[in-house]
C-alpha cells in the first residue's frame, strides 16, 4: 500500500499522540502505516518546537542614560541580535558569553 503524504500539522499530531500513548515509536509507525525514519524525523521538530516555545525573552533596559554609556560593551551575535553590557559590572558574563560562543 503507498503511503499518504502527511502535511507538517498531521506529522505533529501523530508525533504527539505517541508521546501520549504507550506505544513505542517502532509499534505506533507499524499500527498508522508510517515510515518510522519520516517519523523521528518529525518527532525531532517536535521537540524542538515544545522547546522553543516554552522559551520567554525578557527586555533589560538600563534605568538611565548618563555618563556611564562610553563603559558599554556590544557583543553582536551572527543571527542579528546584540547585548549591551556595561563592562565594569559584567565582566564576568561577557567571558562566559565569549567562551559558549568560541570567541576567547
Amino acid at each position: 500500500m503507498a503511503k499518504m503524504k502527511l502535511t507538517t500539522a498531521e506529522w505533529l499530531e501523530h508525533v504527539a499522540s505517541q508521546v501520549n500513548s504507550e506505544c513505542s515509536q517502532r509499534a505506533y509507525c507499524s499500527e498508522h502505516n508510517l515510515s518510522l525514519s519520516t517519523f523521528c524525523y518529525w518527532k525531532k521538530r517536535y521537540v524542538k518546537l515544545e522547546t522553543s516555545e516554552n522559551q520567554e525573552l525578557v527586555e533589560v533596559a538600563p534605568r538611565s542614560v548618563g555618563a556611564w554609556m562610553h563603559d558599554l560593551c556590544t557583543i553582536s551575535f551572527p543571527n542579528g541580535c546584540t547585548v549591551r553590557l556595561r563592562t565594569a559590572n559584567a565582566i564576568g558574563l561577557i567571558s562566559a558569553l565569549a567562551k559558549e560562543f568560541g570567541q576567547s
